[in-house]
């Protein structure tokens, strides 16, 4: 279903700054050179990553601009001053340190998991945060929330802990099961509106849903769910009952592209396919002839061959 050899798939990050202005990301990168230059250090930046001279500590630069991009020009120094804030290397030394001296007990409550593109975490640091792979393209991370930010638990302290990863994730995922502020809305995607959708929208960790083994989506297809997290903020859902549509799946690939690209903190501008047992599966998407096209999986090809006899729906171009 649409293999042709024409077909490219998407591109797996997003722009690194979004701006069509030369001169706005101009502005955005002196905001960054202003901040982390202070006191006369020298800042390099370099493929969407800033960074001062004789400091290892890398600050990536792309949900930063794509957040800039969707304020109001006067907003930005304020909101790159408060993000590269949350990176700031005392801090973070602060609070490692205050980790290593309790016991796993006082942090617990705390634990929870973001999904993070695969770029978020380069070879060379694998090893040192606790992390694994649910999502193909993605990885999730074991988290504190400390509050104003997120910091990723190293994996020394884990260890310190002797608890295994498995039940850290398990107990970090009960953590937002629990502590869930959003709320499911429904909608249908234009321009045809045949793709009716369920989004979860005001959960700082709605995304990390997706890894729960509970039933937490409002509606179950009978062939299970496709899952789309474009952006951290972003979980949508669309049931798959009776005959698939593909221009349905197709307009929801469109909508995951944008909301990809647009960020911030983008995440994958694929589908995951949750089966009606829980598993969840790749779906890819492609571009062709400047058109979104669905690459699924022979899986998820046998599913639509078997529901709709090889044929599409009339509802299909």
């Amino acid at each position: 279903m649409h293999h042709r050899t024409r077909s490219r798939p998407f591109a797996p990050l997003p722009p690194v700054y979004p701006f069509h202005d030369r001169r706005c990301r101009e502005r955005f990168l002196q905001l960054v050179r202003d901040y982390l230059g202070r006191g006369g250090r020298t800042v390099i930046i370099e493929a969407g990553v800033a960074q001062v001279e004789g400091d290892s500590q890398l600050h990536g630069l792309t949900n930063l601009a794509q957040t800039c991009h969707q304020a109001p020009p006067e907003a930005w120094p304020r909101i790159v001053a408060e993000h590269l804030a949350k990176s700031d290397r005392g801090r973070l030394e602060a609070t490692v340190e205050g980790l290593a001296e309790g016991g796993f007990e006082q942090v617990a409550a705390q634990l929870a998991v973001r999904i993070h593109p695969e770029s978020y975490l380069p070879i060379s640091r694998r090893p040192h945060l606790v992390h694994r792979v649910d999502l193909p393209g993605t990885f999730s991370v074991l988290v504190l929330d400390i509050g104003p930010s997120m910091l990723a638990v190293p994996t020394p302290i884990a260890e310190l802990w002797g608890v295994p990863v498995g039940e850290l994730f398990d107990r970090a995922l009960a953590n937002i099961a629990r502590a869930n502020q959003g709320r499911w809305s429904t909608f249908a995607l234009p321009p045809s509106g045949v793709c009716i959708l369920d989004a979860l929208d005001g959960d700082h960790y709605a995304t990390s849903h997706v890894l729960r083994r509970d039933a937490f989506l409002p509606r179950t297809g009978e062939h299970g769910n496709l899952i789309a997290l474009p952006t951290r903020g972003a979980l949508l859902s669309q049931p798959l009952d009776g005959p698939l549509s593909l221009r349905a799946i197709e307009e929801l690939l469109m909508f995951t592209t944008w909301s990809f690209r647009e960020g911030p903190n983008s995440i994958t501008p694929h589908l995951y396919w949750r089966t009606a047992d829980g598993r969840l599966s790749l779906q890819q998407g492609s571009s062709e002839g400047g058109k979104v096209r669905f690459a699924p999986s022979p899986e998820f090809v046998d599913l639509m061959a078997r529901l709709q006899g090889d044929r599409l729906r009339p509802d299909e171009p």
